[in-house]
């Protein structure tokens, strides 16, 4: 591997990547960052307007609360500005029309009544009318959803429950609920 990618990933073997070029996005520093060669600082999930698929499959949205710190940018627009850069530029220059993209390609993210659709609507109806939807279903190809999130892998409830997922149960056990920092 001569370059590395890493979008907010930090479980890897790096002592196997030594003549890798890794680049890091995300925002936090963790074995991802201390590790990169480059680093494009990711805005944190508070600090975007952003969409989001739960572990449930469900779609939920998140509206900035703080500025991102320093230069740290909304992912979109770090992806957007490396297309343009590799000369391969993506088919949305905002967020209106990156959501009515994806909205026109996965349905699921239409999410009708839920305060969002207003101010995409016409975009989507334009490109909806000249789409062709596929009905491929959005598959998840992770065993361990719980873990997949630099926050959340470091809470004991998730690390709980992905242990109880992997040995079939139900619920955590009384002594790991309830924790200070879960």
């Amino acid at each position: 591997i001569k370059v590395l990618y890493l979008y907010g990933v930090d479980d890897l073997d790096f002592s196997r990547l030594k003549k890798a070029h890794i680049i890091y996005q995300g925002h936090h520093g963790d074995d991802g960052a201390h590790n990169a060669h480059v680093i494009l600082s990711g805005a944190a999930y508070s600090e975007k307007t952003a969409l989001y698929v739960n572990i449930e499959g469900r779609v939920q949205q998140a509206v900035q609360a703080v500025a991102p710190p320093g230069e740290a940018r909304e992912d979109w627009k770090i992806i957007r500005a490396l297309s343009d850069i590799l000369q391969k530029p993506l088919p949305f220059d905002n967020r209106v029309d990156l959501l009515a993209m994806l909205m026109c390609d996965f349905p699921v993210f239409k999410m009708k009544g839920e305060g969002t659709s207003a101010p995409y609507a016409p975009k989507v109806d334009a490109r909806l009318a000249k789409a062709k939807l596929s009905n491929r279903l959005l598959m998840n190809p992770l065993n361990d959803v719980y873990l997949t999130n630099v926050v959340t892998k470091h809470s004991k409830i998730l690390a709980e429950c992905s242990r109880l997922r992997q040995e079939g149960q139900k619920s955590p056990s009384k002594k790991v609920r309830g924790g200070k920092h879960d």
